[in-house]
């Protein structure tokens, strides 16, 4: 028996845009929507009649995260921001807003939420003796966490349970322990009452419950140099220590250090650093062995000053759980022993972040299913016609599928779940045709780590069939975003 899926009423939202590696997916963005207001008839890149086999034209579509993020400091940024912030600020190295006073919020539009990981990176107001700070996250009323703040920039995570947030737009309250105004504690010009400044937040819609293993591919992360990353370095790392223009990063003190990560299900991955060798005249070049799990992976020679290492690591290379990352290096030197400080700790580099980000693609098996992993979000663009339905035949019946539909002229989205195959209508018969970005994502069940679909078609009563549209978003590998370099 096929069954029709539940919809929610449309909520009019604004637009957001997700990034991959730290750079905004706005390029595509800004060009599609400048066709689509010339007219909403796009020139679509083929035609035909009869169904359209989303299947068949996987290639036409474009692949994201499943989270929603907001890059503080920067003009998208404000129509996602209620009252309790200033305006935007910049420093040479990250974009950011201050919290103002006692609470800022934030509006954020989820689809069909379970439960929902909240990462941010921020910094209380801080000097002058003021310590204690801390963020109540409340969403929609409900109070689901109070972190307390490290000094300097530090990133922090705190999962929602299922219910917190909700289908739509949902509003999420950020109050804070205190706040105070810099000319009262110095001699700045600044009367605001300043609270925490944050550079970004994102919403992960489909997080794991905590205290459970993690079934989908997903990143991974160390910000060295803050209090959080202290749990997951094991051995050859010295204290935090943070550098004149608020860089967090740890030295490695050996010629090896050990850290430790949690993964989820082992996938294709990059793995990336940011990093600076301790340098001295007519020292040597320092190397680096990277080792995970005991194989040996990259090895790379490192320049002098600050710069970010990529290696493409194969899903053998990780295990489910709890991963050991080995950076094995040249030589450690003291900069005493060559006469370049007082410092005698044998020091090898200094570290400011590591990510591990899985590259995991949407793709057509045997029988000509197409699977989908958790997390990730597979997009559409398509000319669609008046009375356009949906037809989805799933293979197993134990994830369940999220199907969003966006207006790209003024941004209205809808979205549906199915947890069996059925059918879903996408347009009514009265309705236009008109331009939509339709998204496909794979949400957890109770065993299941992907999703597989047999038939994805969509159809109208007439036989007019809905098309790609010509101009398109380049397709990329799932990346998780990289901390934003301080």
């Amino acid at each position: 028996m096929r069954h029709r899926a539940r919809s929610t009423h449309p909520t009019p939202i604004p637009r957001w845009t997700s990034r991959l590696r730290g750079a905004r997916m706005l390029g595509w963005t800004v060009g599609f929507a400048a066709l689509v207001a010339c007219s909403d008839s796009a020139t679509p890149q083929k035609t035909a009649s009869g169904p359209l086999n989303l299947i068949d034209g996987l290639e036409q579509a474009s692949v994201s995260p499943d989270f929603v993020e907001i890059d503080f400091g920067t003009p998208d940024s404000r129509q996602y921001l209620g009252h309790g912030w200033a305006r935007n600020g910049n420093s040479p190295n990250r974009d950011f807003v201050w919290g103002l006073g006692s609470s800022s919020q934030v509006r954020v539009p989820l689809s069909q939420p379970g439960n929902v990981a909240v990462t941010f990176q921020a910094r209380p107001f801080g000097g002058f003796e003021l310590e204690g700070q801390t963020v109540t996250l409340v969403a929609n009323e409900k109070t689901f966490g109070t972190i307390p703040l490290d000094d300097g920039w530090s990133q922090y995570t705190v999962v929602a349970p299922e219910g917190t947030f909700h289908d739509g737009e949902n509003t999420l309250e950020l109050q804070y322990a205190w706040s105070a105004v810099p000319s009262d504690y110095s001699e700045s010009d600044d009367r605001r009452s300043l609270s925490v400044a944050f550079d970004r937040i994102s919403f992960d819609p489909d997080a794991t419950t905590p205290g459970r293993s993690d079934d989908r591919p997903r990143p991974a992360s160390v910000d060295f140099g803050t209090a959080a990353s202290k749990a997951l370095l094991k051995s050859g790392w010295g204290g935090r220590e943070h550098g004149p223009k608020g860089v967090s990063y740890a030295w490695v003190t050996k010629k090896t250090a050990k850290l430790s990560l949690d993964l989820g299900h082992p996938s294709p991955s990059t793995l990336s650093l940011r990093a600076r060798p301790f340098a001295y005249p007519n020292g040597p070049t320092q190397t680096l062995d990277l080792v995970v799990n005991g194989t040996q992976t990259s090895t790379w020679q490192l320049e002098e000053g600050w710069h970010e290492y990529t290696a493409e690591l194969p899903a053998s290379a990780f295990r489910s759980g709890r991963n050991t990352v080995a950076l094995t290096f040249g030589h450690a030197t003291s900069p005493s022993a060559v006469g370049t400080g007082n410092d005698k700790r044998k020091l090898a580099a200094a570290l400011d972040w590591m990510t591990i980000n899985p590259l995991v693609s949407p793709t057509i098996q045997a029988n000509d299913q197409l699977h989908l992993a958790l997390g990730i979000r597979t997009a559409y663009m398509l000319n669609l016609p008046a009375g356009s339905t949906l037809h989805v035949e799933m293979v197993d019946q134990t994830s369940s599928l999220v199907v969003e539909l966006k207006n790209m002229r003024n941004g209205r989205i809808r979205s549906w779940s199915l947890d069996q195959s059925g059918e879903i209508q996408l347009s009514n018969p009265n309705t236009p045709s008109r331009v939509v970005q339709l998204s496909l994502i794979a949400r957890r069940g109770e065993q299941a780590s992907s999703l597989l679909l047999s038939r994805l078609t969509i159809e109208t009563p007439d036989g007019a069939a809905p098309s790609f549209i010509g101009l398109r978003p380049r397709t990329q590998a799932s990346e998780g975003d990289l901390p934003a370099s301080p």
